[in-house]
């Protein structure tokens, strides 16, 4: 049983990865990120149309960043997508929660992983790794599994969450 490996260079090529590995879900998506890409997320949804469990931790850092908020708000893919998932069945507290991350990563069906590698002190990518290993993906699963235990629902998701009981 060999583990395959491949080495991300960069940050557009790690984001055309992760797009890969959700749109190719099958049973769970684990998402843990210090930003929100839109491309991301627009594929997160897709996952969430075809019944994939999804669950996201976010960063506490990433929701100061004004842009990031104001690029996603001008995609009308996301927005649409956002709507869909607003009025759909799922509870947002059982999707997202805010937490510290030591790193970004993502696990899909259990054994397919990418984890990127940042320079904290300037917010800049270095490289990622993608893995396919049941073994790594178990523990990166349980390793979301603590961080999740940790978070906490954010105020701005609760707002979201009214809006659709009405």
């Amino acid at each position: 049983d060999s583990t395959n490996v491949k080495a991300i260079d960069n940050y557009e090529s790690m984001v055309v990865d992760v797009i890969d590995l959700c749109d190719e879900a099958e049973t769970s998506i684990l998402m843990a990120s210090s930003y929100l890409d839109v491309r991301v997320m627009e594929a997160v949804f897709r996952a969430v149309d075809r019944d994939v469990t999804i669950r996201i931790i976010v960063g506490k850092g990433s929701l100061s960043s004004k842009m990031q908020g104001l690029r996603m708000m001008l995609s009308v893919t996301f927005t649409k997508a956002l709507i869909n998932f607003a009025t759909s069945t799922v509870d947002l507290k059982d999707v997202v929660r805010i937490a510290e991350l030591p790193y970004t990563f993502c696990s899909v069906d259990g054994h397919r992983s990418i984890i990127e590698f940042s320079d904290t002190l300037n917010d800049s990518f270095i490289a990622a790794l993608s893995i396919d290993d049941r073994v790594i993906g178990e523990r990166l699963t349980k390793f979301f599994e603590m961080i999740w235990e940790t978070g906490e629902f954010h105020s701005a998701l609760e707002a979201l969450n009214s809006l659709r009981s009405n």
